[in-house]
């Protein structure tokens, strides 16, 4: 711990000689024979989007909280693997941040930072049950949309139990209707395409991550004079889920 630092002030945070601050990341990691270093920056100057309503992040619930702070930013730099560069011109994703005294229990979650008919709209949305003493609550899913200047947010507490969200291995599918507007959505995946983690929890103990960045997404919005619109991404979105499962069938890293 006496090689991290974490302001409180501004978004800075080094952890060894990695460093991550507001437009602006590097840092290496190795394991055995592989090494991998990145140096690239990026556009902060963007819009935010809020995941949450504003003041549910002054509350005890949610634990864990979620906020974009640059959708749809461009990264450029060069990432090298094993000692080969990959240079990084004109990326399109997202700048975001994560914290908590403890993790969601439950989740699937998606991600979209530019769609392959819209390279300016954006999703981020999650499917999530969380355990309070012996009980877990209903699913709850909240979607937050940016489309043509216009952000979206299907994302109080009442609106999340409304909604409906459903995930297996490796699947999703989820809505939303709010004052008229229904918005429906699907990622998915082929199993190859994740990677198993081991995610630790603060109070402890550990679930698995299952994350893919090359998942698939399939979006509809319509209603309350929206002329329906289409997005789709065939390998732009990412998608993650959390589980104590063991039968998922993808290989987990320690």
């Amino acid at each position: 711990m006496n090689d991290c630092s974490f302001s409180t002030e501004e978004m800075k945070v080094k952890i060894g000689t990695s460093l991550l601050q507001s437009g602006e990341l590097s840092g290496s990691a190795h394991s055995d024979k592989k090494h991998i270093h990145w140096q690239l920056t990026y556009q902060a100057d963007k819009s935010a989007l809020v995941f949450l309503p504003p003041n549910y992040y002054q509350k005890s619930f949610p634990k864990a909280k979620s906020f974009v702070g640059n959708p749809n930013t461009l990264f450029k730099g060069v990432v090298t693997v094993n000692g080969e560069n990959y240079p990084i011109e004109q990326w399109q994703g997202s700048e975001n941040h994560n914290w908590g005294s403890k993790h969601t229990d439950e989740y699937a979650w998606g991600q979209v930072a530019g769609f392959d008919n819209d390279q300016q709209a954006f999703l981020e949305c999650i499917t999530a049950r969380v355990k309070i003493g012996p009980l877990w609550t209903p699913k709850m899913t909240i979607v937050c949309l940016r489309l043509n200047g216009e952000d979206y947010y299907f994302n109080t507490i009442k609106q999340a139990l409304k909604a409906k969200g459903h995930y297996t291995y490796f699947d999703w599918y989820f809505s939303s209707t709010q004052n008229g507007i229904t918005i429906k959505g699907r990622i998915y995946a082929k199993k190859d395409n994740f990677v198993g983690l081991n995610y630790y929890n603060p109070p402890g103990g550990s679930n698995t991550c299952l994350n893919s960045k090359i998942a698939a997404c399939e979006l509809s919005i319509e209603g309350k004079g929206l002329k329906e619109t289409v997005l789709t991404s065939v390998n732009r979105a990412a998608f993650e889920i959390l589980t104590a499962d063991d039968s998922h069938g993808v290989t987990v890293l320690a």
